[in-house]
């Protein structure tokens, strides 16, 4: 995708070892992996270290410190505002 008008996020899950031998079991991954934020020149961000998340439970908090370590702010969207007091 080479809209640069967003911001993308990269999940990645780890396969390894899942599968017998050297094989990939099709369709499976453990519950962990990275979160990165790529290059993106119109917004910036230079390539960062992806961060690492250990259960489905963490990747929220790896999103959260991609993005920080990316430079991002977040704006709180329409969606958002019905959490916040007037």
């Amino acid at each position: 995708m080479k809209n640069g008008k967003m911001i993308e996020l990269r999940i990645r899950f780890w396969t390894n070892d899942i599968g017998e031998g050297d094989q990939v079991k099709p369709k499976f991954a453990w519950d962990s992996g990275i979160v990165a934020v790529p290059m993106n020149e119109r917004h910036g961000i230079k390539a960062q270290e992806p961060v690492m998340f250990k259960s489905m439970a963490s990747m929220p908090l790896a999103i959260e410190t991609a993005l920080i370590n990316a430079g991002v702010t977040l704006v709180n969207g329409n969606q958002s505002l019905k959490y916040f007091s007037k």
